[in-house]
């Protein structure tokens, strides 16, 4: 889901290499 996506990095630190939203909030982490 990229809507999710989309929030996700914003609130990560946008990152744009990342395709899903999981590996984004795992990986901020």
């Amino acid at each position: 889901n990229k809507s999710k996506i989309c929030q996700t990095k914003i609130m990560a630190g946008c990152y744009e290499a990342l395709d899903d939203s999981e590996d984004i909030l795992h990986n901020s982490r």
